[in-house]
């Protein structure tokens, strides 16, 4: 309990058995088995995404494995802090139940030698103080197709029309898919380096071996319109990386694809998360498929100030 300048406020009980846990020493098996089986499963979470995405990372471990929160960080200037890394949408708390109290539980905990704690989480375990809400976008795909087709703008059906033609094939060939992407919005990207895309591309492989990836190609004839690529866990999928070719965005490809998602995996547990949806453009073009907003949360905490 604490005094407030809106009077009491009662915080969450601190957890006695909530540790911080080096990367090394952290047991694959019992984490990757709680995030595929979390109240909400994001495959950003796992350990072999998140060793090539932003290594270093440690996390916050709550009993055996009860719940578990990752801590990407680095250093600057010599001082220690969490951070948001790239083509990671949010991470924060995965546990198999579901108590609104872990967020708040958790962010306290993180260590007072990190100065700063600024990234992005999901809001399956409640808020934060410092939390300011981000667009994110989702389709429950537990309906047959017809009627999920009914639902969408007239605009995308009209653009729908005109992609009648469009050929989906299956591919392995991520290189390509990547390079794609890197091309098509690499220049809006100034943040993401080389680094970043040849990072991608071998968490991209071990998700493929792993069975968490689904690759798409667009064709109409032997033209080469565009890819897609699903990230997935749980019964969760991605669309984090995807681009048309000049021929593919000239014919509106992009609405094909997201109508050939709903469609495969129409009627059943999937749920699409959009993703990108905090750009109001992108947001449009996701709304006209009738989704419903799932936000999730930026935070930022001082730990070395225990604020």
């Amino acid at each position: 309990m604490v005094h407030g300048k809106d009077g009491i406020v009662f915080l969450p009980r601190p957890l006695s058995n909530l540790k911080y846990i080096k990367r090394q020493n952290i047991d694959e098996d019992r984490w990757n088995g709680l995030i595929s089986e979390s109240v909400v499963s994001i495959a950003y979470a796992y350990t072999w995404y998140l060793d090539q995405m932003c290594s270093p990372w440690d996390a916050l471990i709550l009993g055996d494995y009860e719940a578990v929160m990752p801590l990407p960080h680095k250093k600057k200037y010599g001082l220690n802090y969490v951070y948001q890394p790239r083509f990671i949408q949010q991470l924060g708390v995965f546990s198999r139940v579901q108590n609104t109290e872990l967020t708040q539980q958790f962010l306290a905990a993180i260590p007072a030698k990190f100065v700063l704690a600024e990234f992005f989480i999901n809001a399956h375990f409640g808020l934060h103080k410092s939390a300011i809400p981000r667009r994110n976008m989702m389709l429950y795909l537990d309906q047959p197709y017809e009627v999920l087709f009914q639902q969408f703008s007239k605009d995308a059906k009209k653009n729908l029309r005109k992609t009648e033609d469009v050929v989906f094939k299956k591919s392995d060939n991520i290189s390509a898919s990547i390079e794609l992407y890197k091309k098509v919005y690499g220049s809006l990207n100034q943040g993401i380096s080389d680094w970043h895309y040849t990072q991608l591309k071998k968490a991209c492989e071990i998700a493929h071996e792993k069975g968490k990836l689904m690759l798409t190609t667009f064709w109409e004839d032997d033209i080469f319109l565009g890819m897609g690529l699903l990230l997935c866990s749980g019964n969760r999928m991605h669309n984090f990386c995807a681009a048309p070719t000049e021929a593919g965005r000239k014919k509106d490809v992009m609405h094909a694809y997201i109508n050939h998602i709903i469609k495969t995996h129409a009627n059943s547990s999937w749920i699409l998360d959009f993703e990108g949806s905090e750009l109001d453009s992108v947001a449009y073009f996701f709304g006209k498929f009738n989704p419903v907003e799932e936000p999730y949360l930026h935070v930022k905490t001082y730990p070395i100030l225990g604020l």
